[in-house]
């Protein structure tokens, strides 16, 4: 890694990054550093102007793909009330706000502002997770951004001044606990997501009836923790991957799996049972994604529809989503 970022990066982030680190000491767990190239108030990826999602942007998202994907959510859905967190660009709720009440938790003020240009009335905005909640709570490719603490088996990477890198013992004591609860230790790279951890504990404790769905990368912990030593965290800039998270600080965007066992675990402590646990293709195919396509079938951009179709159905890509159904009755 070089020793300080390219010019193409964002310096007054850079810059930000650079006295957060001096007034930590000379050193801040990876986890902050994601947390400012992310999401900070003015220059963080997320925060400030410009195109992260779509074809012109660093990753396309299912509800972008095609517009079947948002029929299959509103057939889970039904007629309940829908509370999104992180609605993207808004292409999931222009397809599912018509007609139902519509509320939108949104920490990213772009976002935010693309949102209430596309939806206008059709949805509410709230600053926070509103307690008592009844309906269905909706996060799609959401928690795989949030900032995660980086590790290598039993201690956690800081990033220095030079934004390189240093390995020293665990920043907080919730990293030994959460691994304690699994009852299983990295055996190599590993990424914990408390912040993820942290939404999620809100929600479930503030729906007073209702479903929680969520779709993201993922999978159970064994398998990430166990199963893939190599960690799973990677960046994404104009649709290229790379696990560089110090090249073009605040203009690209940064992403690891999440464990859906500990949400599993997570849920069920706080009153919700797990309804479904599957891949993103038969969540699909199970709410009739073959037969929304068998309906367009003589429109005249059918093969681009059939397309984008295999897309979300595809093994080794966003068919491999988890998708998981929590209920608290």
């Amino acid at each position: 890694m070089s020793s300080e970022p390219p010019p193409s990066g964002n310096l007054l982030l850079v810059a930000e990054i650079q006295q957060a680190i001096a007034h930590a000491g000379g050193r801040i767990p990876f986890r902050d550093f994601m947390e400012l190239a992310l999401y900070h108030p003015l220059y963080g990826y997320y925060s400030a102007p410009g195109a992260k999602t779509g074809r012109r942007g660093d990753y396309l998202t299912s509800p972008q793909l095609s517009p079947l994907f948002g029929q299959c959510i509103a057939r889970f859905v039904g007629e309940q009330a829908v509370l999104e967190i992180g609605a993207g660009d808004g292409s999931l709720a222009a397809a599912l706000a018509p007609g139902r009440q519509y509320t939108i938790l949104e920490r990213s003020p772009d976002f935010r502002a693309r949102q209430q240009a596309l939806l206008g009335s059709s949805a509410a905005w709230v600053a926070d997770v509103p307690d008592g909640f009844e309906g269905v709570v909706i996060s799609n490719e959401l928690l795989d951004a949030l900032p995660v603490h980086r590790l290598w088996r039993d201690r956690e990477r800081y990033v220095l001044p030079n934004f390189t890198e240093a390995l020293a013992p665990y920043s907080t004591s919730r990293l030994s606990h959460y691994f304690d609860l699994l009852r299983l230790q990295p055996i190599g790279e590993a990424e914990v997501n408390l912040a993820a951890m942290d939404l999620m504990a809100a929600i479930y404790k503030r729906l007073r009836r209702g479903r929680v769905l969520t779709i993201d990368y993922g999978r159970e912990a064994h398998d990430l923790y166990v199963g893939h030593p190599q960690g799973t965290f990677l960046t994404y800039y104009q649709h290229t991957a790379n696990s560089n998270p110090y090249e073009l600080i605040g203009r690209k965007d940064m992403t690891s799996h999440v464990d859906f066992t500990s949400l599993m675990a997570l849920g069920e402590s706080c009153g919700l049972r797990t309804v479904q646990f599957t891949a993103q293709a038969d969540f699909l195919a199970h709410y009739g994604i073959g037969e929304l396509l068998l309906a367009v079938q003589a429109d005249s951009d059918y093969l681009a529809t059939r397309q984008a179709v295999m897309e979300l159905l595809k093994p080794a890509g966003m068919g491999d989503f988890r998708v998981l159904v929590q209920e608290k009755p």
